[in-house]
């Protein structure tokens, strides 16, 4: 079941826009920006890009948190791997 949840972010509605985003929300290790670009990898080991990792706000909020486990909200365009985050653990990027 928890794999399930975790794929769901892949699935695309049937008669979907392939282009169109949808809010997203996923909890997993924050781990350190490689090449400038932070992922999350969630408990049953799918990883996640933070699409917005060099935008000031989202670096400042998520480079302290490397190491431990977010629970990140966004948008993310359906089937891709990326996510704009604008929130972490519940609170708003500033």
């Amino acid at each position: 079941a928890a794999l399930n949840s975790e794929l769901g972010i892949f699935r695309t509605p049937t008669g979907a826009d392939l282009a169109g985003t949808e809010a997203v929300s996923v909890k997993g290790a924050l781990e350190p920006a490689m090449k400038g670009i932070y992922s999350i990898r969630t408990a049953n080991d799918i990883v996640l890009y933070v699409k917005n990792s060099k935008d000031a706000k989202a670096d400042a909020a998520l480079k302290e948190l490397v190491g431990t486990v977010i629970e990140a909200a966004g948008t993310h365009l359906l089937g891709s791997r990326d996510i704009t985050v604008t929130a972490v653990n519940g609170k708003a990027l500033e």
